[in-house]
């Protein structure tokens, strides 16, 4: 997995530790992380917006 992750971190002109700062700073605080084991099952979009 860390390879298409550099390879993908690559394709948009970011290192991976740009990738891993981010990750870290911005994706765990809006939407949790997996640090207590907790995952999304299921999204449903509501066409009504």
């Amino acid at each position: 997995m860390i390879e298409v992750i550099k390879y993908l971190a690559k394709m948009e002109n970011a290192s991976l530790d740009e990738v891993i700062s981010i990750a870290a700073n911005s994706k765990s605080e809006k939407r949790g992380s997996f640090d207590k084991k907790t995952f999304l099952e299921k999204v449903i979009e509501n066409d009504n917006q």
